[in-house]
């Protein structure tokens, strides 16, 4: 019998907040998973943000090979192979339980219709870790099975929903701020789920699609983020809302406008909150890490930076040794390429640019390859650098999309793990030799993304612009 496999995705889930001397939250079981599995400390995302990052996990390509967009977000492409494709002819059995927002990335169809979807507002303690406890027990999990679980309890808007979450993890003994306290409480959960499962005919894969800034925010700079974004109405914005809510059926197009007024007013109000609040921090006197941490707080704007790029890799259970370390560069596009060597799938049908971790991890020959780093979003529509770049273990270079001499940025991340002092200029050599590595990937397309407007109706189209405003991508 092949063995089940539970894929744990932790959206929005650190590297350093999961391992190592910069966490203070209290995780028994994550601690566990690693010290009777493996775990990679350099693991590197394809993407800063969830559906291409996610995307490329599933395809073992990089964001521009394997996603579209599709009006107002980018999607899977749904043209080319996945791996759960070689899972499905296999005999397994797919299911996944994801937020709302991801299922129209394409994932209900590579998962062949078996998909629970829940509120992005959702999280473990509320009735999702209930639900998933209840599919582990449940006869329908049909051996074997492939169990995709994509969890937001450290996404940005879900740690500042902490308040309203168990007390007791509301403490500094359980994480120094909010994300690190949601992952204690988050840990409780990982647990329950753990204990539904057979390790020796289960292999359990825990990651993330990106890391956060949010993860290193002090109580100040979540302070000032929540005072930016809180609504300062005055009287005159609350007595013209509560009026028109009042107003006959016939004039609800003047309540329509009046609405639509009211709202751009108060868009606007924290717009200029934000630029503010921006200025003051461009003129103070900081580290430029600290300066891109602030800035980032009041106004995201997406790059490729390792706060988004570095995420935790756990393989545990079925085939896998105990307590083993790894400090390699591995990328996210690997993850599949070794889950199907480990359970003994053919790919060959597979184009993908992924390799096999268990020569590394069984201590063979193993060649450590750069990994190209994308800043797409997951809508046009979001505030973003525009870059691509090129990461190994010495070196992060990166650049505008299109654009060689603009945004060019490269960092020593050996001596400088920061990402604070631009060698750029002072190091032409090493910026052709990571050129080459670009020209060796790129498509005749470049680095370009197909579009495909055709394939979401309108209410889709604003169920997920409503989705994509709540998480903070708009």
């Amino acid at each position: 019998m092949k063995p089940n496999i539970l894929f744990l995705l932790i959206d929005s889930f650190r590297s350093d907040k999961c391992f190592g001397n910069k966490k203070t939250s209290i995780t028994p079981n994550l601690d566990s998973m690693i010290k009777h599995g493996v775990y990679f400390t350099q693991a590197i995302s394809s993407a800063s943000v969830t559906s291409p990052s996610v995307s490329s996990i599933f395809t073992s390509r990089y964001p521009f090979e394997c996603i579209v967009q599709d009006e107002n977000h980018f999607k899977l492409n749904l043209d080319i192979p996945t791996f759960l494709d070689v899972f499905f002819e296999n005999g397994y059995n797919l299911h996944a339980v994801i937020p709302e927002l991801i299922s129209y990335m394409g994932l209900n169809k590579i998962f062949r219709g078996n998909v629970e979807t829940y509120n992005s507002s959702s999280t473990l303690y509320d009735d999702l870790g209930p639900r998933i406890l209840n599919n582990l027990d449940s006869k329908k999990m049909e051996k074997p099975w492939l169990s995709y679980l994509h969890l937001l309890d450290l996404h940005g808007s879900a740690t500042f929903q902490l308040s309203e979450g168990p007390k007791k993890f509301q403490n500094s003994k359980y994480g120094i701020n909010q994300y690190e306290q949601m992952v204690s409480a988050m840990d409780v959960w990982l647990g329950k789920i753990l204990e539904k499962i057979d390790l020796e005919n289960t292999l359990v894969i825990l990651t993330a699609d990106h890391g956060s800034e949010v993860g290193v925010y002090s109580k100040e700079i979540e302070e000032l983020r929540k005072t930016t974004y809180e609504n300062q109405s005055g009287l005159v914005f609350k007595s013209a809302h509560k009026i028109t809510t009042k107003f006959p059926k016939f004039l609800l197009p003047l309540r329509k406008k009046m609405s639509q007024t009211y709202t751009d007013q108060k868009k606007q109000k924290i717009q200029n909150k934000k630029n503010d609040e921006l200025e003051r921090i461009s003129e103070k006197q900081l580290n430029p890490y600290l300066k891109r941490i602030l800035q980032n707080s009041i106004e995201s704007n997406l790059g490729v930076f390792d706060d988004r790029c570095c995420i935790p890799l756990i393989f545990l259970g079925y085939g896998i040794p105990i307590h083993k370390i790894i400090h390699q560069q591995v990328r996210s596009i690997d993850i599949f390429p070794t889950i199907t060597n480990i359970v003994n799938l053919q790919n060959k049908k597979i184009k993908n640019r992924g390799q096999n971790l268990m020569p590394l991890i069984n201590d063979e020959n193993f060649n450590e390859l750069p990994v190209m780093v994308d800043s797409v979003p997951n809508s046009p529509k979001s505030l973003t650098s525009n870059v691509i770049g090129i990461r190994t273990t010495k070196y992060k270079y990166f650049r505008d999309r299109e654009n060689l001499e603009k945004n060019v940025c490269l960092f020593d991340l050996i001596n400088d793990p920061l990402e604070e002092n631009n060698l750029a200029k002072t190091k032409p050599d090493v910026i052709l030799e990571m050129e080459e590595i670009f020209s060796n990937i790129q498509n005749d397309k470049f680095f370009n993304f197909k579009s495909k407007f055709t394939s979401t109706n309108d209410t889709e189209n604003k169920i997920i612009e409503d989705e994509l405003k709540k998480l903070g991508y708009l």
